[in-house]
């Protein structure tokens, strides 16, 4: 009974050994028979003539295809076809490189790249990228020393740039430099010489001579140090000048030194030229001022004048234009009274009356002011009604007796009880 087993046993593992033995086979079959393409010399040519190289006839071309002509072997093939794409890679790192150089050194070294594919020759061309990228870039910065707006175009300046450029080695050292002369050394020259020129004729002459010779940052300095005096003087004078055109009542107005005494001590010409909005303000004020003064009574003007000629801050125009418009108010009821329609039949008593009115306003303050206006302006009104009720009566005449003796009383009345007793409302 046991060896019965035994051997059924057996004859199970002799069946599944045989199976998967059967199994392994068929597998092995079918990926024996799965093919992959092999490369082959046609395969590499096309690659070759794909290659970037500048010229579509290149003579590296035909040295590559030359290096694999004798080859049979399939895996030697598939190594090359594995070299000329590291090739491509080179080609196109070079050929971008030699774009961005100048169109002579591009003419060259794109005539050597077309004779190379080799690591060596790559090695080589590599290095004459590299020199003659550092030779146009170090020609790219004499250039722009060369534009430098210096005031002599044979500037000794521009001769000490070049001198400083020509001990440079590096790439870095080149753009570090290129980029001080661009952001720089040009501007402080532009800046310099404008500022320059604006100068007389002697004083230019001698800075344009410092400027020449200037191309550190000290030397733009001590120009500066020798520039900014002038300027500033200059600047005073120039300010001096606005302060004299300022219209204040007198030519000599004790206004226009203090406002010199302002800005005489300023040392900056960026200050100075700020301080002509103040005058600009000032002069405004004073105009201003003039237009008001102008309109007030003659007794006042001489007064208000004299202020204005003191006049030359906030404090002292705001003073100055409360009272003008204090005397801009008295102006005005001066003048109702003038236009006050007495009914004129005895010219000598109603110009009397409009003086003695006149003289009362003449002499009113701030604080009596209100109340007179009030009362003038009221007895304005109470006179125009008064007249043309007297002008309404009906007498035969204009000039009738009785009119004229009441007209009369009217022309010296200087209250409106006197203008109801002589002529009352109703007739």
């Amino acid at each position: 009974m046991q060896k019965k087993h035994k051997l059924l046993i057996v004859a199970i593992s002799s069946l599944l050994f045989v199976t998967s033995v059967t199994a392994t086979a068929v597998l092995i079959g079918k990926l024996g028979n799965k093919k992959v393409k092999a490369t082959t010399k046609e395969d590499l040519n096309a690659l070759v003539d794909a290659l970037e190289y500048p010229s579509t006839n290149a003579q590296a071309k035909q040295e590559i295809k030359d290096s694999y002509k004798d080859v049979e072997k399939s895996n030697d093939l598939n190594r090359f076809k594995e070299d000329i794409m590291k090739i491509a890679e080179k080609v196109r790192s070079a050929k971008a490189k030699i774009a961005e150089l100048s169109e002579a050194k591009r003419t060259e070294l794109n005539a050597e790249l077309d004779k190379t594919n080799t690591d060596e020759e790559f090695n080589a061309l590599n290095e004459k990228i590299k020199q003659a990228t550092f030779e146009d870039k170090k020609a790219e910065v004499l250039a722009s020393i060369a534009a430098l707006a210096y005031p002599s175009t044979a500037a000794q300046a521009k001769e000490d740039l070049k001198v400083r450029v020509n001990v440079l080695t590096t790439i870095e050292e080149l753009d570090a430099f290129g980029i001080t002369v661009a952001n720089d050394i040009s501007k402080k020259v532009s800046d310099l010489k404008d500022r320059i020129a604006k100068l007389t004729e002697e004083k230019r002459a001698e800075l344009n001579s410092d400027l020449d010779s200037a191309d550190t940052d000290a030397e733009f300095k001590a120009i500066e140090d020798k520039l900014n005096p002038i300027e500033v003087a200059n600047k005073k004078a120039e300010l001096d000048a606005l302060v004299d055109a300022i219209a204040y009542p007198s030519q000599s107005a004790q206004a226009k030194q203090d406002i010199k005494d302002r800005y005489k001590d300023f040392t900056d010409v960026k200050e100075l030229e700020k301080f002509k909005d103040t005058i600009k303000s000032i002069s405004e004020k004073v105009s201003a001022a003039n237009e008001k003064i102008a309109k007030v009574i003659e007794e006042k003007r001489v007064e208000l004048n004299n202020e204005l000629d003191r006049a030359d801050t906030d404090a002292e125009f705001n003073a100055l234009n409360d009272k003008l418009a204090f005397e801009t108010r008295r102006a005005e009821l001066i003048t109702v009274v003038k236009e006050l329609s007495y009914p004129g039949y005895d010219s000598t008593k109603s110009d009397k009356s409009k003086l003695d009115f006149e003289a009362e306003v003449k002499a009113l303050t701030e604080q009596t002011f209100d109340a007179k206006e009030k009362e003038i302006k009221s007895f304005s009104e109470k006179l125009k009604a008064k007249k043309a009720i007297l002008d309404a009566v009906p007498y035969t005449i204009q000039n009738a007796e009785g009119r004229v003796e009441v007209g009369k009383l009217v022309d010296e009345a200087r209250t409106e009880a006197l203008l109801d007793r002589y002529v009352p409302d109703t007739w």
